[in-house]
């Protein structure tokens, strides 16, 4: 639909768990670099930090 192929299963898993180290790292570095299998960083700014600390927590419907 977007023309991105969707991942076999355990490659999926792979690029979620590489996007979260990426995401993690722009939370907690002021300037961050990332060379990965799926992402590559070069000194990048993510800027407002979040607030809550240590992350935003996932909202859970009870």
């Amino acid at each position: 639909m977007y023309g991105v192929e969707f991942d076999e299963h355990d490659a999926r898993y792979a690029r979620t768990s590489e996007w979260l180290g990426v995401v993690d790292g722009l939370w907690r570095s002021p300037r961050f670099s990332y060379d990965g299998v799926f992402y590559r960083l070069r000194n990048t700014v993510l800027e407002p930090k979040p607030v809550s600390k240590p992350r935003p927590r996932a909202l859970m419907k009870q």
